[in-house]
């Protein structure tokens, strides 16, 4: 059902406005939420794990903690870490070609490394301030430390909390492929 409302002899499609006004702030909402909670001091959540269990003592904490192991990931809880210095998550792979052409890749997870620390002298003390730099763009390209027979590393840079699961890129599509349906449905069904 359609409300149609006559405003100066010209006849506008009431829902189709609301609905694309709608639209819009959602989006607009999404972005400021995504900006706020990754980037403005809080941080994200992104996933961790290594290929070999890391032993990590924390002074402040007084406690170790351990990294847990990529080969067994699946994305509960245990993986999960809070990144204060970081506004990306990333994925690396790394792909070694052995003989035969057999290939052997294994991957990492954690928070993008963003955090920038300086020494400042301030009321005759020296201190540390950290900050958080942008120095990555979204995305994933591969880099090769030797040319002749080094591994290939695949470093994956996401936006937003737990993006760095096995299968971002392909949610990155699927979210891509649902909008632009929406967008055509409203589209479609609201030509005036």
């Amino acid at each position: 059902m359609l409300c149609l409302i006559k405003l100066d002899g010209i006849y506008k499609n009431f829902f189709k406005t609301l609905m694309l006004t709608l639209l819009t702030l959602l989006c607009m909402f999404a972005d400021h939420f995504s900006l706020r909670f990754a980037g403005h001091g809080s941080g994200i959540k992104c996933f961790k794990c290594a290929v070999t269990i890391e032993k990590i003592y924390s002074y402040a904490k007084n406690s170790t903690s351990f990294t847990p192991l990529c080969s067994k990931f699946d994305e509960s809880e245990e993986y999960i870490v809070d990144c204060p210095y970081s506004t990306m998550c990333l994925k690396t792979i790394s792909t070694l070609f052995l003989q035969n052409n057999q290939q052997q890749a294994t991957a990492t997870r954690g928070c993008a490394p963003q955090k920038d620390t300086k020494q400042v002298f301030n009321n005759g003390q020296w201190h540390q301030e950290h900050s958080v730099q942008e120095v990555y763009e979204e995305g994933c390209r591969d880099f090769t430390e030797n040319k002749i027979s080094g591994p290939v590393k695949t470093h994956c840079y996401c936006r937003g909390s737990l993006c760095n699961v096995s299968s971002h890129r392909q949610q990155d599509s699927h979210l891509t492929i649902a909008v632009a349906v929406v967008y055509a449905l409203l589209h479609r069904t609201f030509q005036v």
